[in-house]
């Protein structure tokens, strides 16, 4: 239930008169604001707004919170309640549900307009569909789930007042969502902290802009709702996180650090899998599988997976942290440096399937690499279980993906980028790279280069789940629009710190597939498992046909463990 004691007034968004928005066609800014904090809330402004307004506003809000009783506090927190029940230890999933109020009910005054919500009616209208714009909402709630142990459903809601009603199954959600044409047009939206979630949009902007299928509407909504789900604000200001005070539309939804945020509150995808009984089934493996997107919340946590080993092989498990190095710190507080790869130090553990045969372990590797546990046995059963804990004690999240290879098994990799280093794109893209389909990258020398010598080059990446490859082989498949064309396929030394040359040959005019052994496979695999190819196409007689073309329809690389 929504507490009255618990309650607080809002955070929310504001954008200055420069981002009125006016019609669906209209671009948007990639920040939207700077925030200025007050004793229980943010508020967001946009670039340029001036500081007689940011001031005016900042004084009408604290008036209001001078005659609530209230303190400066920094918000922060997670939700102990919701219509599901309590929700348990910080770091275990969570269930919200979510509802639109119906319009018409009474929407109170925080000092920015209060008034009966026309939610539904407007955002129809501007939208021209209802089904649409609470898409959109269910994918900013879905994208929070897919990152975490946070769980949503769209609910009913039977009018009851808004901010002062809890959540309530078969009648209203924990977060509720309202709008109004607010007093205060620079204002986006806001929404409450912890045990409450409730939302109101401002109606007088237009939400339906749709560059980037919607993403201001998405970002807005996501950045409120990670105050409703518990996280402040973080700095600096740099456009690289969700949760910083500018709002932006330079990325789509939660980065990084607001992904850490989250699962420290709510735990990570596959949560709660705390011990062998609720351990996650990852069923039958292949070579290669890799699952992502988990985390070790804090250092008392334990994820158990439970594994099932194909007949014939036996199996290496891999564990990677996962991370970015970057600028963090409190809003009014001073940034510092975290490598997201070595906050705590991962180890791995093998069991047998009811987890109390210990099989083999790992705690090698030190704090930012991975530990891996080379060629477990198949049982009769096939069956074994994984745990991955923390070996450090740093109340702190360490994110981390699983990986798994079968010993002797054969892994193909296909591109992830690619990069162009001469010539012009004239067709196809990194999806024509992935896989043999006769969906080509199609490319051709500059058209005012000289005919003699015109080169054509890119290079492609990817990353690899094998380590420590026992053989790689390189594959290319195309062809050249032209006879006279010399192509040469170069693959990056991580060792060396330099390309080296597998094949060079006259390109065909029939697009075949090559494949190249490669000797000493490992040191063509960075330490994060990065992989890169050169392909390069120089002219080296007569062309008859100017400009001629490059058409690649596939470039992989097939490891074996």
């Amino acid at each position: 239930m929504k507490l009255n004691a618990l309650k607080t007034l809002p955070t929310m968004v504001l954008a200055g008169a420069a981002i009125v928005l006016t019609s669906p066609a209209v671009s948007q800014p990639t920040q939207l604001g700077e925030c200025v904090t007050t004793a229980t809330m943010s508020v967001v402004f946009a670039a340029g707004t001036p500081r007689s307004e940011i001031d005016r506003v900042i004084s009408t809000i604290r008036k209001k919170e001078l005659a609530a009783g209230m303190t400066d506090y920094q918000p922060a927190g997670r939700w102990s309640l919701t219509s599901y029940g309590n929700t348990g230890a910080i770091g275990t999933a969570c269930r919200f549900g979510y509802s639109f109020v119906p319009d018409g009910v009474e929407v109170p005054d925080q000092g920015l307009g209060g008034g009966p919500s026309s939610l539904q009616g407007t955002l129809t209208s501007q939208f021209g569909s209802m089904a649409l714009w609470k898409l959109k909402f269910r994918q900013m709630f879905d994208r929070w789930g897919e990152l975490s142990g946070l769980r949503y459903d769209e609910v009913g809601d039977d009018g009851a007042p808004l901010h002062f009603f809890p959540g309530q199954l078969g009648m209203r959600g924990d977060l509720r969502v309202a709008g109004i044409v607010m007093t205060e047009q620079n204002v986006l939206a806001y929404n409450f902290f912890p045990n409450d979630g409730d939302m109101v949009v401002n109606l007088g902007h237009n939400w339906a802009v749709q560059a980037n299928d919607y993403r201001f509407l998405r970002n807005v909504l996501g950045h409120e709702h990670g105050h409703g789900m518990g996280l402040a604000h973080v700095m600096p200001m740099n456009e690289t996180k969700l949760m910083e005070p500018v709002l932006t539309t330079m990325f789509d939804g939660p980065q990084d650090d607001d992904i850490q945020g989250c699962q420290f509150l709510y735990g990570d995808v596959v949560e709660d899998n705390d011990d062998v009984a609720h351990a996650t089934n990852i069923g039958l493996v292949s070579s290669g599988q890799a699952v992502e997107l988990l985390a070790v919340e804090r250092p008392a946590d334990r994820d158990w997976f439970r594994v099932e080993i194909p007949a014939g092989f036996n199996l290496t498990v891999r564990v990677e942290p996962v991370g970015s190095t970057y600028l963090v710190g409190p809003q009014g507080g001073s940034p510092r440096l975290r490598n997201g790869k070595a906050i705590n130090n991962l180890r791995l553990s093998a069991y047998s399937a009811d987890g109390t045969v210990l099989l083999g372990s790992s705690n090698v590797g030190g704090l930012g690499f991975p530990e891996t546990l080379q060629s477990i046995t198949r049982p009769a059963s096939g069956l074994v279980t994984v745990k991955v804990d923390v070996s450090t004690i740093k109340e702190d999240i360490q994110r981390y993906r699983l990986i798994f290879l079968l010993d002797g098994a054969t892994t193909t990799f296909s591109p992830n980028n690619f990069v162009l280093g001469s010539g012009v794109q004239v067709g196809g893209g990194i999806f024509s790279l992935q896989v043999s389909d006769d969906d080509r990258l199609r490319l051709q020398p500059h058209p005012f280069a000289n005919p003699s010598g015109a080169v054509v080059e890119f290079d492609v990446m990817t990353t690899s789940t094998i380590q420590s490859p026992t053989s790689m082989i390189v594959g290319y498949e195309g062809a050249a629009s032209s006879s006279n064309i010399l192509r040469s396929i170069y693959a990056f030394d991580f060792v060396a710190g330099s390309f080296v040359l597998l094949n060079s040959s006259q390109a065909n005019m029939i697009e075949q597939t090559f494949e190249f052994n490669v000797a000493n496979p490992a040191r063509f695999v960075g330490p994060g498992g990065e992989m890169r190819i050169r392909v390069h196409q120089v002219a080296n007689g007569p062309i008859f046909a100017f400009p001629y073309e490059m058409a690649t329809d596939w470039v992989y690389w097939r490891l074996s463990q």
